[in-house]
């Protein structure tokens, strides 16, 4: 759902960078941090690959 979003914005705006963000937050208790890093972590890899391509085809 993200990527076609994106992929809607991009269609109708100039886009000239990108950054992701949300990271963690450090006062979590531990098993909630380690969690939520792995989905961060994950996010992010989807969206850089993502974002990769998209732009790579845009050229």
């Amino acid at each position: 759902m993200l990527e076609k979003i994106l992929s809607e914005v991009f269609m109708h705006q100039n886009v000239i960078g990108v950054d992701i963000c949300g990271e963690c937050s450090l006062s979590e208790p531990p098993h909630e941090l380690m969690e939520d890093e792995k989905i961060n972590r994950v996010t992010n890899e989807i969206l850089y690959h993502f974002l990769l391509s998209y732009f790579s085809y845009k050229k």
